[in-house]
């Protein structure tokens, strides 16, 4: 299995990264297009168990400790390398169903 987490602690250890949680991520169905709904978490890699898989962070303003399971990171950058929102496009909708849902939620 990979290990997410000594790929993170290997190659960030120190340095501030940026990453998108799963969050179990929602969909927002809009008129004409479709987007992901996630959470986007910043800290600074401080160790890593690797028995646990857990990261160890520190946040960037306060300085107060955090823990993230390895297996709930999807997506991580260096921050300040790749801006993320200015990059991300929604799914604009063709009429095809990518997930299917009995709900409407909007």
């Amino acid at each position: 299995m990979a290990q997410t987490g000594k790929f993170i602690f290997n190659n960030f250890y120190g340095k501030a990264i940026e990453f998108i949680m799963d969050f179990n991520s929602e969909w927002i169905e809009y008129a004409d297009h479709t987007s992901i709904n996630d959470t986007i978490l910043s800290g600074v890699v401080q160790a890593y168990d690797e028995e646990t898989g857990i990261i160890t962070f520190m946040t960037i303003n306060e300085g107060q400790e955090f823990y993230i399971a390895e297996d709930s990171i999807t997506l991580f950058w260096e921050k300040g390398k790749y801006n993320f929102l200015r990059h991300a496009q929604n799914v604009y909708n063709t009429g095809r169903k990518y997930l299917k849902k009995d709900r409407d939620i909007m």
